[in-house]
């Protein structure tokens, strides 16, 4: 019988193209139906600034720099609201609830991810170890959660397997441009990708395999800049890609280069694999350096936590890494008639994760209170604790004094809630509480909104409400006042 696709038969490729149509299909399902899930949870985390980037490029894409608010922030290249705006143009006329809408591409690149995973791992090794990395890796708590979010992670991950298979498969300038793909999406997520090609290549004693897909990168942050020069601002977009190297030991954000609680947030976002992934390079260091590219790749993960700035959606490309070194293992255990208990370890006790407060945290009442103050002269008073001086920071990373781009990063979804319909933007004054020791007063206008609780300040002040005010809406984490006639 003939030989294809790399030595397979045409009954082992039929079956490979099954199962990763399978896999496809079973984790969109899967990931669909978290996204209606959360059709009710306001968008949170970055999920509102992004949205409205999407809709605001939508409606003009002529900008080709995408906007919010009207302003060009212009703090990540453009090709994430580029690829989720053209989905958006398209399922904006189902008759879904907008957060389902402008989250269900992310749907769509996660389970292609699961797919990829697996021919990944099969190209790599073989079918089973491929079938048991696509299993890990679909069900991890962290990419079920992040395929269920218009965040730039489902997307970028797709981008990183893809530029793995492609590079495996022999196709290195397909590989290539996926790379200046990612890095137009988020560059440093560029790593895990060169570190697998470079160490793979370095094995193969064919280093000079990774200078195009490195050259991909500059390549791509050119044309990037190209584009911010004649439709945004250049000096502000490649501040804006330096800073993301700068600002975990910048004094100006309050935190240095090591955070011990951010390593433990981020090692336990991972476990157990992180736990496993150590023990296995202390036990068994023979396997771990038998599959060095895979090893090198994972490993990052968990000295990323230990950054000032770390977030820990950081992870989500090196899990390629994390899946497939653990997918191989169970393979070869499994030889060994021992694989029952390591899948069991690896697969179920993964859920344990799955209610983490990472994954859910949101104030409640965020999407009323923007609704209430649309049209209106609004005093927003802010009590909440990001950074003691994220102000000057946006300032600098942004390049803008809108204080409604701030104001994102305490009240997750609101710039979207806010101003998704409505361009009043001008409307909207900002009182920042953080830091201050006082009763405070504030003036009389045609609206005032509270937000009466934010989990990590303590509060230093009170405010004493006019009897202008008149209290006409409560809950949750805001209170809305209007002004007495």
């Amino acid at each position: 019988m003939g030989r294809i696709d790399g030595g397979k038969n045409k009954e082992e490729a039929m079956r490979s193209l099954k199962t990763a149509l399978a896999l496809f299909i079973i984790s969109f399902l899967i990931y669909s139906i978290g996204v209606l899930y959360y059709e009710k949870a306001p968008f949170l985390f970055d999920e509102g600034s992004y949205a409205l980037m999407i809709k605001e490029f939508s409606a003009n894409p002529a900008m080709v720099i995408p906007s919010v608010t009207g302003e060009h922030p212009e703090w990540k290249p453009p090709l994430f609201t580029w690829v989720y705006s053209a989905f958006y143009f398209f399922l904006k006329f189902l008759p879904l609830q907008i957060e389902t809408v402008i989250r269900l591409p992310s749907a769509f690149f996660g389970a292609a991810s699961v797919s990829l995973v697996f021919i990944f791992g099969e190209k790599l090794y073989n079918y089973k170890a491929g079938l048991f990395s696509a299993a890990i890796y679909g069900l991890f708590p962290l990419v079920v959660f992040l395929s269920s979010l218009v965040m730039m992670e489902a997307f970028s991950s797709f981008l990183v397997v893809a530029a793995l298979c492609s590079f495996l498969y022999g196709r290195k300038g397909l590989a290539a441009v996926l790379v200046g793909l990612l890095a137009l999406t988020k560059w440093l997520y560029v790593a895990p990708v060169l570190i697998f090609i470079a160490v793979y290549s370095w094995q193969r004693k064919k280093p000079e395999d990774v200078l195009l897909p490195l050259a991909a990168v500059p390549i791509a942050l050119a044309f990037y800049l190209v584009l911010a020069y004649f439709f945004g601002d250049a000096n502000h977009a490649a501040g804006a890609l330096f800073f993301d190297l700068l600002r975990g030991i910048t004094e100006k954000t309050g935190q240095g280069l090591i955070s011990p609680a951010n390593f433990n947030e981020g090692f336990g976002i991972l476990m157990p694999l992180s736990a496993l992934f150590l023990i296995a390079l202390v036990t068994n260091w023979k396997y771990a350096k038998e599959n060095l590219p895979i090893t090198l790749m994972a490993a990052p993960a968990l000295l990323l936590p230990a950054a000032g700035q770390f977030i820990f959606w950081y992870v989500s490309p090196f899990l390629v890494g994390f899946t497939v070194f653990f997918g191989r293992m169970i393979e070869q255990v499994g030889e060994k008639q021992g694989s029952t208990i390591l899948i069991i370890l690896l697969l179920v006790t993964n859920f344990y994760l799955a209610d983490y407060h990472f994954y859910g945290a949101y104030d409640t009442g965020v999407r009323e209170a923007a609704e209430l103050m649309k049209g209106k002269e609004t005093l927003f008073v802010e009590p909440g604790l990001f950074f003691s001086n994220w102000k000057p920071i946006t300032r600098e990373y942004l390049g803008t004094d809108a204080e409604r781009l701030v104001l994102e990063q305490w009240n997750p979804g609101f710039t979207f809630y806010r101003f998704g319909d409505s361009w009043d933007y001008e409307n909207l004054k900002i009182e920042f509480m953080n830091g201050t020791n006082k009763t405070y007063s504030p003036p009389c206008v045609e609206q005032m909104v509270v937000h009466t609780r934010d989990r990590a300040t303590e509060y230093n002040y009170s405010i004493k409400i006019p009897d202008c005010y008149t209290l006409i809406w409560k809950e949750g984490d805001y209170a809305v006042y209007g002004k007495m006639e």
